[in-house]
């Protein structure tokens, strides 16, 4: 599997696990990879 292939399967998962969770004082919410090991997600 090529990173491209993780990176959208982690993208759809986070989506997935967000659905419906996400309140209006929430604007946005900042996904980023730093190599393979380490995920960040901020909510702004």
């Amino acid at each position: 599997m090529n990173y491209f292939e993780i990176r959208a399967k982690v993208l759809l998962s986070i989506q997935r696990a967000l659905w419906g969770m996400i309140y209006p004082s929430i604007r946005a919410i900042a996904v980023g990879f730093e190599g393979t090991k380490k995920l960040k997600v901020v909510c702004f």
